[in-house]
């Protein structure tokens, strides 16, 4: 190729709030490889860029509200995936679930996980502030029992999500959160 162009992969440049960033990317790639007639690339990045589009903007939010437990929230920028994703977990509320935190530089990953249902899932690239992670951790290092919640922003409001079908508030009780620290 005649020009140097480099694609940075970190996790804060392809997440995008709106539709229209995401086209905007998409059509600045295509523009920069029909100019330098590399067919191959451009095909392979569209296809790329595309399945970004489906990926959910996930956010962490910690919320430590007074008489109830403490709150490990994921905001979704969408209303349709905060409600349908593991919303069949939701008839399992008497059980108590495992939330593990692994960290890798600036990426975090969330599993959450029953070992006893067998039920896990792993919210990947979730957006976070490591230094409030933390001190929520260690402000909350006593308490026995968390609540994980799905949420949505209306405004500069949170939103609990509901379940898609039963309309039952999106919240699961956590017993025990780990976390992993890659190097």
């Amino acid at each position: 190729m005649a020009g140097k162009f480099e694609i940075e992969t970190s996790n804060s440049l392809l997440k995008f709030r709106k539709k229209k960033e995401k086209k905007f990317f998409i059509n600045l790639i295509y523009s920069y490889f029909q100019s330098k007639n590399n067919f191959t690339i451009l095909n392979s990045l569209a296809n790329t860029s595309l399945q970004m589009m489906y990926f959910w903007c996930m956010e962490l939010i910690l919320k430590q509200p007074i008489n109830k437990p403490a709150c490990i929230c994921i905001l979704f920028d969408r209303v349709i995936d905060s409600e349908k994703l593991n919303s069949s977990w939701l008839k399992h509320k008497e059980y108590f679930f495992l939330l593990t935190f692994e960290i890798d530089n600036s990426n975090l990953d969330i599993i959450l996980k029953q070992e006893e249902l067998g039920l896990t899932h792993r919210y990947k690239n979730v957006s976070h502030f490591p230094d409030k992670l933390f001190r929520f951790l260690y402000n909350t290092k006593d308490s026995e029992v968390y609540n994980f919640c799905h949420i949505t922003a209306y405004y500069d409001k949170h939103i609990l999500a509901k379940a898609s079908i039963s309309r039952t508030n999106w919240v699961l009780k956590v017993e025990r959160i780990n976390v992993l620290k890659e190097k």
